[in-house]
């Protein structure tokens, strides 16, 4: 780490990390029970508010990582809307672009409507004449991708 000092005994470590303890890098915590039922389980930690270093007490180190992808998100949101805004700006090529893309995601809803109907329709058909009913596409609303994972085990 540049700038510092160099540490050559333990008493100068104490008072290094006395010194980085007012920065808040990390925290005094005061371990409690387990929070499942499992003795593995992880442990609750509890901020003490009163922040000294010691030799023997329990500490974590709260690091957010780097926060690259944030700003880099908040730059593309800005561009995206700037670029909606100057929608009549746009060469006439990218706006007749942007309206076939538009008519596509239009007739793919309709396709989801039109495909939702007719298996109410069979459906309603399927439970007079065959109870209790037959459902097509069963998972076609349902919260789960087409492709599915494989186990590792």
């Amino acid at each position: 780490m540049k700038g510092a000092p160099k540490v050559t005994s333990e008493i100068e470590a104490h008072a290094l990390l006395q010194n980085v303890n007012a920065y808040a890098f990390y925290l005094r915590v005061q371990r409690g029970g387990p929070t499942g039922s499992s003795s593995s389980s992880p442990k609750a930690l509890q901020i003490i508010p009163e922040q000294m270093f010691g030799a023997d007490e329990y500490y974590a180190w709260f690091y957010e990582g780097s926060q690259w992808t944030t700003y880099a998100g908040g730059i593309l949101m800005v561009v995206i809307m700037l670029a909606g805004v100057m929608f009549p700006l746009w060469p006439p090529i990218m706006r007749q672009g942007v309206y076939y893309l538009s008519m596509g995601m239009l007739g793919l809803i309709g396709l989801f409507f039109a495909i939702a109907i007719v298996r109410l329709i069979f459906y309603i058909i399927t439970i007079v004449v065959a109870s209790p009913g037959i459902w097509i596409f069963p998972q076609l609303f349902a919260d789960v991708g087409f492709v599915r994972p494989r186990c590792s085990y």
